[in-house]
């Protein structure tokens, strides 16, 4: 039974990409974006930023903080993000990390 679902469902996406390619215009140019998806996607964002903020730990880290790289990929949100806290979470966490140099 898995196995015929999983050969199902891969035929489909087949095949959806097969009827896409056989239009003039890409399925994604011809769409227009939703403001209220928009919208929904930036409250989420934000809401995933503040969650991030909140669990930070005091030295900047995030995690364990034996292993920086896992606060590099924390902090990785902030840098591009316009989060009110920004600056300050990414020289701390820089500090952190530049610490096991």
């Amino acid at each position: 039974m898995k196995r015929k679902l999983s050969s199902t469902i891969i035929a489909a996406l087949f095949s959806a990409i097969f009827i896409n390619a056989q239009t003039d215009k890409p399925a994604a140019a011809s769409l227009e974006p939703d403001a209220e998806l928009l919208r929904k996607a930036d409250k989420a964002m934000e809401a995933g930023l503040n969650w991030l903020a909140a669990s930070r730990k005091d030295d900047g880290s995030w995690s364990n903080p034996n292993f920086p790289a896992l606060s590099a990929l924390a902090v990785w949100p902030f840098i591009k993000s316009n989060h009110p806290e920004r600056e300050e979470i990414c020289n701390k966490t820089a500090a952190f990390i530049t610490s096991f140099v």
